[in-house]
């Protein structure tokens, strides 16, 4: 039986920044987008935050993944975030960093799921590797907080910090008993309970993508466990399963 292994993990958390106005090609866009959908936008969110560009938090995450010499190993990159890139300078941060580090395997990118995104790459991996399309995986995940938007939605939802996480994924026939093991993953488009076999579940329901995967190098009180992460703004549920150190 083939399996996945969670083989790195990288986190880091970016500190806050003095907010400056945005390009105006920036924010036309942003008004034009709005008019679109009839409606208001709250100018005084493009000042909220820390003004984070997807490339500034992509290469000071893979920057870390370099010193690891992980990245040679790679063929898949899948990059998931919540919100959109705040005043970007190139139209693609995926095709940016691939160019800048050398990857030259495939690159997707996973956006409007909420903070369900991560979960929702993540399964996605999973199935490109157990189809035996990719060997090894790695995910990106990007979370900025200066989101602009009309406050008067009950969706006002933003992230809570900006930071940035790798997970390198590996399939393999062989134990690797110091990574968790990625076991199953999957997504629930509704409300329903869900109850599975596992000794240990956690759940989350904050306003941050990256949050809730800091568990999976964590140990617990049993080598397995269930993550379930319920969406901010929707409420729809993803989960995943894996076996770790206990």
């Amino acid at each position: 039986m083939d399996n996945i292994y969670i083989t790195h993990q990288s986190f880091k958390k970016f500190p806050e920044k003095t907010p400056k106005k945005p390009r105006e090609r920036y924010i036309q866009l942003y008004r034009d987008l709005h008019k679109r959908f009839d409606e208001p936008l709250s100018e005084e969110t493009f000042m909220e935050g820390s003004q984070y560009s997807y490339t500034e938090l992509g290469e000071g995450i893979l920057d870390e993944v370099v010193k690891n010499q992980e990245l040679k190993k790679i063929d898949l990159m899948v990059i998931a975030t919540w919100a959109h890139e705040f005043d970007p300078d190139y139209a693609s941060c995926g095709t940016y960093l691939s160019e800048r580090y050398g990857i030259t395997g495939k690159i997707m990118d996973v956006s409007d799921q909420g903070t369900l995104a991560p979960l929702s790459a993540i399964h996605l991996i999973s199935r490109y590797l157990k189809n035996n399309l990719f060997s090894a995986g790695l995910l990106l995940v990007l979370e900025q907080n200066t989101v602009p938007r009309w406050k008067g939605t009950i969706k006002n939802k933003v992230p809570n910090m900006n930071a940035a996480l790798a997970l390198l994924f590996e399939k393999s026939v062989k134990s690797k008993p110091s990574c968790p093991r990625l076991m199953e993953s999957g997504l629930y488009f509704d409300t329903g309970e869900r109850h599975m076999k596992t000794h240990v579940e956690i759940r989350s329901n904050g306003a941050s993508c990256i949050e809730p995967l800091l568990y999976l190098d964590k140990p617990t009180k049993s080598r397995i466990a269930r993550l379930v992460v319920s969406d901010v703004e929707s409420k729809e549920q993803g989960y995943l399963i894996w076996e770790g150190v206990a």
